[in-house]
């Protein structure tokens, strides 16, 4: 019987996490101010991510079978390789320094008055210190 509360699954729920992260960190500015609907925008950004990112089953989305939405890109050969930058690291104000933890499962970051830590992988905030 799998347990998806296991070890297993948190990992790879971590990089998934992380993929996902990474693909909106990318995309920010598009995002924000979409040239078509959200969604569309979303599916064909979506389309030219790596498998492993989203899942890669886009042809049965909603967002792809909407009849006033612009025709998708459908992708031959593409490549399967995730993005090198997973995300970049912003603050509410000058970052003043960066730290990792020695064993590179943490980043601690001083913005201002505080001191931000967070998850290296998703950047996920963990704590804060004022």
């Amino acid at each position: 019987k799998d347990d998806i509360t296991g070890a297993g699954h948190a990992a790879a729920l971590k990089v998934q996490l992380g993929n996902v992260r990474a693909f909106v960190d990318h995309h920010d500015t598009i995002l924000q101010q979409p040239p078509v609907p959200l969604a569309h925008t979303l599916m064909q950004l979506a389309t030219q991510e790596a498998d492993v990112v989203f899942g890669g089953d886009y042809a049965t989305m909603p967002a792809t079978q909407a009849a006033n939405q612009p025709p998708m890109i459908h992708w031959r050969n593409k490549q399967q390789t995730t993005r090198p930058c997973r995300w970049t690291l912003r603050a509410g104000g000058d970052v003043l320094g960066v730290a990792c933890s020695p064993d590179g499962a943490r980043l601690a970051r001083a913005v201002g008055g505080d001191v931000v830590v967070c998850d290296a992988v998703t950047g996920f905030e963990v704590c804060r210190l004022r």
